[in-house]
């Protein structure tokens, strides 16, 4: 019988913990609104749709050479990762979805692609 006081409590206390833990980590993910602040923050007024420029993200030559300049797109991304990786935090969701977020979000491709089409001679329209 004193077992079954403890036994409802201790239940009752797991389950306050694991839906706390639930809300603390549901809102671990990427929102369409992070991606606009981070535009903001980086001077870029609109972000180009995906199916512009062959998926790299950019349309016009304007815009090729705007990313060029500015590599919007990496500052944009880079800060996307700081965004969802402070709103994750560590206790409240786990090792393998930070790891997750940290490659979906390594920014080295993208940098590589940028350095070789931002060269003078490859930016040449003919």
């Amino acid at each position: 019988m004193f077992a079954t006081y403890l036994t409802y409590p201790c239940i009752y206390l797991l389950l306050c913990v694991f839906i706390y833990m639930y809300i603390e980590c549901k809102d671990c993910v990427l929102h369409i609104e992070d991606l606009n602040n981070c535009a903001k923050l980086a001077g870029v007024n609109r972000i180009p749709e995906k199916y512009e420029g062959f998926g790299f993200g950019f349309g016009s030559i304007g815009d090729v050479e705007q990313m060029c300049r500015t590599r919007w797109h990496i500052k944009v991304y880079s800060c996307a990762q700081l965004t969802i990786l402070s709103r994750c935090s560590r206790e409240s969701t786990s090792h393998f979805r930070n790891v997750m977020w940290q490659f979906i979000f390594d920014t080295t491709p993208y940098e590589k692609a940028a350095n070789y089409l931002c060269q003078h001679y490859n930016l040449r329209s003919t």
